[in-house]
């Protein structure tokens, strides 16, 4: 196919999905096009499914209490797997990110060392999770 061929035929669909949307008949359209009613119903149906198509997911921000949440967690259980701290926070604190989130928010942060707060500490002895000296 052409490159005015191809033109065209874009020119055509775009055409046609206007036709839709004003709803003019279908037979004259396809004769006017010089198209197929089965192509125009075919256009008409591939436009309908990419407009309905969900948006692209955007990756949400981290709120400032789940990062800080997230730091003081990281450092009391003395830099553990990614995997250990997605579970650890997703049952004690329901933070869901998975391992890979958290290894790409902690190179993205910039760890650097910090003592967590007392809340933290007699929250894990609580829970029964000791913390490494």
């Amino acid at each position: 196919m052409s490159i005015d061929n191809e033109t065209s035929k874009t020119h055509a669909k775009m055409e046609a999905i206007a036709a839709f949307q004003r709803h003019e008949n279908i037979s004259s359209l396809a004769q006017r096009l010089g198209v197929t009613r089965a192509t125009l119903y075919r256009w008409k149906k591939k436009s309908e499914s990419e407009f309905s198509r969900p948006s692209v997911r955007r990756r949400q921000n981290t709120d400032m209490q789940s990062r800080l949440k997230i730091l003081e967690v990281y450092f009391v259980l003395r830099k553990p797997s990614c995997q250990a701290l997605s579970r650890f926070l997703r049952e004690q604190f329901a933070i869901q990110k998975t391992p890979s989130q958290l290894r790409r928010l902690l190179i993205k942060w910039q760890v650097q060392e910090f003592e967590p707060s007392a809340s933290v500490d007699s929250y894990l002895e609580l829970k029964g999770f000791s913390r490494q000296p």
